[in-house]
């Protein structure tokens, strides 16, 4: 994910899944357009907020038990959904997707 590069954080860090989460992405590793105006909610517009407001997120996250039951209900609904596509082998493209 180029976005996570760009404010300085581990694609495959914890991190990464909480600000798509925060950003309500559909896909995780995919954040659409309109997913990613999601930032102005919280009052970030530009890459030097990214990179301060992405460790709160994480912070405020692992901190707080119902933010945390939030995360952890995103990221369940995630790997159902990349199960099912997992199975069908015929979707090689999902299967990357998935990983």
């Amino acid at each position: 994910m180029k976005l996570a590069e760009d404010i300085g954080i581990d694609p495959e860090d914890v991190i990464t899944l909480i600000m798509t989460y925060r950003l309500e992405a559909k896909e995780q590793y995919k954040i659409a357009r309109n997913e990613f105006m999601n930032f102005k909610k919280y009052s970030v517009n530009n890459l030097s907020q990214m990179k301060q407001q992405v460790p709160q997120w994480k912070n405020q996250i692992l901190n707080d038990k119902a933010q945390f039951k939030g995360l952890y209900a995103y990221a369940f609904e995630y790997m159902r959904v990349c199960k099912k596509r997992f199975a069908n082998k015929n979707r090689t493209q999902d299967r990357k997707v998935c990983q």
